[in-house]
């Protein structure tokens, strides 16, 4: 008989309590804001501007915020679909955001598997990016507002070439861990000229299917730090100017990169004027046509105040070569702290643009690269530009070497001297000019 009670005095509880909630719920509102972080999923990839300052990328389900004007609104499957080529004669770009990359000849991207491709002296357009026009002078001009860029939800595009470049008022990005970057095989300029940021959280970054690096960080030049430590790039073939211009950097982690397909690495570490160590130990030169300007100080004029402050270089110490090396001018020209170089595997058979390569190493003393003794005698046979860039720009190799003692070239077939004036680069003086220490 109690318990029967007892089970009648709980239904009754139970019902009064439910009749309570449901009259507590129609006098207190529901509160959506509560919800209002929550990740929004399934549909396809947003781009949206709140402002003309915040660039937000997001899953095209979430709500925009009712609070912002929204001045620009756009989505796609993975973003391809929005890219638009534009009219103006700025830049001879062949790269675009590709569903498939595959590279041109020098390493740059180029498209294939899909029905947009730039045509010659036209520039890819990214739509939410700078305006650029064309000034009186016939220079092109940039106006962009946006600066920052925020990720609300992960999403997955295929390619992020361009996605931010020229932003040069962007001084923060946010949540780019929810950026996934699995399937993505294009990142060229994707931070390209972000002049203000000083940190960029990629470390997280998946490379593996990645093609194309070209400038991806170039014009970065406010970046302090960059954790590119853990980055698979074994499938990258273009990588040329991926951190140029990048000033303030005063450490690049890539002693773990393996690069077997890479054959562009030109102006890669150009301008990076901080940077004292640099460790390829584990780099892949076998396919590298191009290495020019690797480390080069880009300036003409070679002002100490320019200079780079690289003093260590680690190449592979076991055996390697570089058969397919053609290009390889200036690669450290500019670097006076540079005492000593190992680059024994280093083949310049085929090279035929090597001037100024080390150009104003006044510290370097020793260089082991009996690979020069092949210089000059490539099937080919030119040896027009050894010491001299197509545009006339002439200097030697060693030039400007002062420091250095010792250089085994006894394979080398130097010419006898000129006589009608013209720079030949195989002639000894051209190609030792200012070795005041030099034994040969």
């Amino acid at each position: 008989m109690k318990t029967r009670v007892l089970r009648t005095q709980r239904k009754r509880f139970v019902s009064l309590l439910l009749v309570f909630s449901v009259m507590v719920s129609l006098l207190v509102p529901f509160d959506i804001t509560a919800f209002a972080d929550a990740p929004a999923t399934g549909g396809d990839i947003r781009a949206v501007i709140y402002d003309d300052k915040e660039l937000v990328f997001m899953n095209s389900s979430r709500a925009l915020d009712s609070t912002k004007t929204v001045t620009y609104d756009s989505f796609d499957k993975d973003l391809d679909g929005i890219i638009k080529e534009d009219s103006g004669d700025w830049d001879d770009i062949s790269c675009l955001v590709p569903l498939d990359v595959a590279l041109n000849s020098n390493g740059s991207p180029k498209v294939s598997n899909t029905s947009f491709i730039p045509s010659d002296n036209k520039r890819v357009k990214i739509p939410w990016g700078p305006k650029r026009e064309l000034g009186p002078d016939g220079k092109e001009k940039i106006t962009t507002n946006i600066t920052t860029v925020t990720f609300l939800d992960e999403i997955q595009p295929t390619s992020t070439a361009f996605w931010f470049s020229d932003m040069r008022n962007v001084t923060k990005f946010n949540n780019l861990s929810k950026l996934d970057t699995s399937k993505v095989t294009c990142m060229t300029e994707m931070f390209r000229n972000c002049q203000k940021v000083t940190s960029l959280d990629v470390g997280h970054f998946d490379t593996s299917k990645c093609k194309s690096l070209w400038d991806t960080f170039s014009g970065c030049y406010q970046l302090t730090s960059l954790d590119v430590s853990r980055w698979d790039v074994s499938n990258v073939g273009g990588a040329a100017g991926l951190f140029f211009g990048c000033y303030n950097l005063l450490s690049i982690d890539v002693s773990n990169w393996r690069t077997p397909e890479m054959f562009n690495m030109q102006g890669m570490f150009r301008q990076c004027r901080k940077l004292t160590t640099l460790d390829l130990h584990n780099f892949d030169f076998k396919k590298v046509k191009c290495i020019q300007d690797f480390c080069w100080c880009s300036d003409t004029n070679y002002n100490d105040k320019n200079a780079m402050a690289l003093k260590t270089v680690i190449f592979p110490s076991g055996s390697y070569s570089t058969p397919e090396l053609q290009q390889c001018y200036r690669m450290f020209a500019g670097c006076p702290q540079l005492k000593s170089l190992d680059m024994h595997g280093f083949d310049f058979t085929n090279v035929h643009q090597a001037y100024m390569m080390f150009y104003k190493c006044t510290a370097l003393e020793t260089i082991n690269a009996n690979g020069f003794n092949g210089y000059g005698k490539a099937k080919n046979g030119s040896t027009k530009y050894l010491n001299e860039s197509n545009s006339g720009i002439k200097g030697g190799i060693f030039e400007g070497c002062a420091a250095l003692k010792s250089l085994d070239l006894s394979g080398m077939d130097f010419v006898a001297k000129s006589t009608n004036n013209k720079f030949d680069p195989l002639y000894k003086d051209n190609f030792f000019t200012g070795t005041s220490s030099l034994k040969r």
